[in-house]
């Protein structure tokens, strides 16, 4: 089984600004807005509670439940699919997590420490329960996109002998620099 990052270009800002609204008739229309992923996530997850009681959870401020809370994270990225835009991600996507190590490593042996691990680590940057499973969540706020840009700009990528981490690294600063033009924050799943 293989796996990828799903990264977005969102501002986190005006996503929590939606979810700190508690408002019923907002969740009826993200309802509506996110059926068809709500459905795709009730068809394959194990749980009896559908998916989108997880997501009136998230949006109308309730208790969260502790069963099945990964399902709370694909929810959010259902809400970064609506109010955000996908980025590229060939080099990321058919991986395993060991990909991560991977790439770090050779980073390291062209100079630079950068832990790729980081993109999917510390949450997505909204209110939200930890995952007990999959996905993976992580994010970089705008203010923090160009000290990121510095270090990964600092890798001497003629030291690198694999091509495909290379695309990877290139990757990853595409979709910083795109964040940063368009002033928005990048989230990451990983699943």
């Amino acid at each position: 089984m293989s796996y990828a990052i799903m990264p977005f270009k969102i501002r986190l800002d005006a996503l929590n600004e939606v979810l700190a609204l508690r408002d019923e008739a907002l969740f009826a229309w993200l309802r509506d807005r996110c059926r068809a992923e709500l459905a795709d996530l009730d068809d394959w997850s194990d749980t009896e509670r559908p998916a989108r009681e997880f997501l009136a959870d998230l949006v109308l401020g309730r208790i969260p439940v502790e069963r099945s809370v990964h399902l709370y994270g694909y929810c959010v990225k259902a809400l970064c699919e609506l109010w955000g835009a996908h980025l590229a991600n060939e080099g990321w996507w058919g991986m395993r997590y060991g990909w991560f190590g991977t790439v770090s490593e050779a980073v390291a042996r062209a100079g630079v420490k950068y832990d790729f691990t980081d993109l999917i680590i510390g949450g997505p940057g909204v209110d939200c329960p930890a995952p007990d499973d999959f996905p993976l969540m992580g994010h970089i706020t705008r203010d923090r996109l160009q000290s990121h840009l510095d270090r990964l700009g600092g890798i001497d990528l003629a030291k690198v002998d694999d091509r495909q981490v290379v695309e990877a690294v290139e990757q990853v600063k595409s979709w910083l620099l795109e964040c940063r033009r368009d002033d928005m924050d990048l989230v990451c799943f990983y699943h």
